[in-house]
């Protein structure tokens, strides 16, 4: 009874949002482009709670913008708590966590879902979990890699409103499940890919997100990694593919808007895009044939009315990276950088001695505690640092160099390698991209994790950094706000900061 209770106040919830008016926001004048806005006039947005912080890059609108922030911060003094996974560095692989309108925070990682107090007290544990979750109203949606099997959960109680099998498989990578106005986006489907650091997603789908009922389906020309639908308004969304191409589709027919291909199969890239206030569009990828280990990396922007790009700028390191846009719509803040490769100590389950596999990961923390594990292998420190570009014309604005990093794979991945071959938990690693994605806040000042184990806090203007040590790897959706407090996840920690 309870379940059908949920369900229903969940269906009631939406259908009060169609039920009101809304006015047309982009007045665009091709004719498909009206017809979407007209479907906006009917399904305005959905009424429910305001979460501060609902997708793993923010706020619709205002995506990467801090709540307000005091004028002199200082990270250490500032931190209030940490939380680490119940399952330890190989449990569940931590995507982000997201912040409900009560300050309450959702941790989502790879195989479960907690619900912390804004104290960091336990509300309540979910075995679902998977890929990245998003928060819409009511509900928390989320689905498993690999099986496909897609969820909705109550805020309050944590327990299933819906669960559905939304398709056979599911690409391995880093996909985020998002949710608005009533419909769930998510990358399904696999392509076969070399090597065991993942998976593509090989088309998009749009479910009913009272039930799970599949609304459509899009494949788009490349594979998708990261995959993260982003909202310029009611109606719509973009979204990057592996190969940088851009989309803007209608959110509840999956009609194209318009589509910006990139090189079809030739190159990949870990990283991501993000929409400024406006709806233009913004993407961090790889040139045609890079694999985004090394090189350089490119960086686009498309006006959101019809994709016409605006302007392409070539960084000198690889675009792995979730960019961000600062408060003032005058910066596209990013860190490109390259990928660290697999932990070294994986290769010790080759090995047939205890004693050998020992010395192997001895080894490699000595040569991390020296910083010498890139160059006693012949491979160079990742060189990298903090970048601005203007986004009227993607000139670098500012540069802030940071120290380079002599690691084979990111911090704490030797640790989980060796727990692996030892039998401790099912994650053989993190193995996340270099940086997480930034955020920054009205003082234009940047919130940006380094998989080293490093939170930086950037300012610009003048040129100085404060560091907070957290000693571990990272990924995209790293970084949470919400008033008077900054959230940090690590692949296997949540640090709070609070002011």
């Amino acid at each position: 009874m309870a379940v059908v209770v949920q369900w229903l106040c969940l269906f009631l919830w939406q259908w009060r949002a169609f039920a009101e008016d809304d006015c047309d926001q982009q007045g665009q004048v091709n004719l498909l482009q009206s017809h979407v806005n007209l479907a906006a006039r009917r399904h305005p947005p959905a009424q429910g709670p305001t979460h501060y912080w609902p997708h793993s890059r923010g706020r619709a609108e205002q995506y990467t913008f801090t709540y307000p922030m005091p004028e002199s911060l200082n990270l250490t003094a500032a931190h209030s708590w940490t939380w680490e996974h119940p399952g330890g560095l190989n449990g569940g692989i931590i995507w982000s966590t997201l912040i409900d309108s009560k300050k309450n925070l959702y941790v989502c990682d790879t195989s479960s879902i907690h619900k912390l107090s804004p104290d960091g007290k336990m509300i309540w544990q979910s075995e679902h979990g998977g890929e990245n979750c998003a928060l819409d109203g009511p509900a928390l949606f989320g689905m498993h890699q690999g099986s496909a099997l897609m969820f909705a959960l109550d805020l309050e109680t944590g327990r299933e409103i819906w669960t559905k099998k939304v398709a056979s498989s599911t690409g391995s990578n880093g996909d985020m499940v998002e949710a608005s106005n009533g419909v769930v986006v998510a990358g399904v489907g696999t392509i076969p890919m070399a090597g065991d650091g993942g998976r593509p997603s090989a088309r998009l789908i749009g479910v009913d997100s009272s039930n799970g009922e599949e609304l459509w389906s899009f494949k788009p020309d490349c594979g998708m990694w990261n995959i993260m639908a982003l909202f310029p308004d009611n109606e719509t969304f973009n979204f990057m593919d592996q190969c940088g191409g851009a989309y803007r589709l209608g959110l509840r027919n999956g009609s194209v808007i318009w589509s910006k291909p990139q090189n079809p199969l030739s190159s990949f890239t870990d990283g991501g895009a993000i929409l400024d206030a406006t709806g233009d569009m913004y993407t961090c990828s790889s040139p045609e044939g890079s694999s985004g280990t090394s090189g350089s990396g490119v960086v686009r922007k498309y006006r959101g009315a019809d994709g016409q790009q605006l302007w392409e700028s070539i960084v000198d390191s690889p675009c792995v990276n979730f960019p961000a846009v600062s408060a003032d719509g005058s910066t596209l803040i990013l860190a490109p950088g390259g990928l660290a490769v697999a932990a070294v100590t994986k290769g010790a389950s080759k090995l047939q001695s205890r004693r050998e596999k020992e010395q192997l990961y001895k080894l490699q923390q000595e040569l991390l505690d020296n910083h010498t594990q890139r160059s006693y292998y012949d491979l160079p420190d990742l060189q990298d640092s903090i970048l601005g570009l203007d986004t009227s014309n993607g000139k670098v604005a500012w540069q802030h160099k940071v120290e380079p990093w002599a690691g084979v794979a990111f911090a704490l991945d030797e640790e989980r390698a060796w727990n692996h071959i030892n039998g401790n938990g099912s994650m053989p690693h993190c193995w996340p991209s270099h940086w997480s994605g930034a955020i920054a806040d009205s003082q234009g000042r940047v919130y940006i994790g380094r998989s080293t184990g490093d939170v930086y806090l950037y300012n610009p203007s003048t040129d100085t950094e404060d560091r907070f040590h957290t000693g571990d790897g990272i990924l995209m959706g790293g970084m949470s706000s919400a008033p008077g407090m900054l959230v940090v996840s690590t692949c296997s920690f949540v640090h709070a900061f609070k002011f």
